[in-house]
């Protein structure tokens, strides 16, 4: 009975139902953690948003969310565009693309420009691809060329 001994003993208490307690209770209280840093993030950035150079502490971190949030909102309305389908800008119905009014609201429909989207091959005016050499949209007939 030496010092290996001892080690298979350790082994053994590691994967009692105790120490499988433990483990459990230790991951949600991480989770919890993680939960509670998460939301304090998010009332701050939300606090802070509207300007964030005022804030030069997480002035980067906000301006980069605020990025994302951008990108989110484009790559979300060019997607919707491929599929056929636009959100009303009152209500946030589900439309066909070429929608004028909402049918839910009533709310007339802006032009639907998705025009800073990552591929630029693509109609500014419904989100469809494209070919290079087209004056005009094949699907929605708007002008490509000024």
């Amino acid at each position: 009975m030496g010092l290996f001994s001892g080690e298979t003993k350790m082994k053994a208490k590691e994967t009692s139902p105790a120490v499988t307690e433990c483990a459990k209770r230790l991951n949600e209280l991480e989770q919890e953690k993680k939960k509670l840093l998460l939301e304090i993030g998010s009332k701050y950035f939300e606090e802070h948003k509207e300007d964030p150079a005022k804030e030069t502490l997480y002035a980067k971190e906000i301006e980069g969310i605020l990025a994302v949030d951008k990108e989110i909102v484009i790559v979300e309305m060019r997607k919707l565009a491929l599929q056929g389908l636009r959100k009303c800008t009152t209500c946030g119905n589900m439309l066909p693309l070429d929608s004028m009014f909402c049918n839910k609201c009533g709310e007339k429909q802006q032009l639907l420009n998705v025009t800073e989207t990552m591929n630029k091959n693509v109609c500014p005016n419904c989100g469809a691809e494209r070919e290079e050499d087209n004056i005009f949209c094949t699907v929605c007939g708007y002008k490509l060329v000024d």
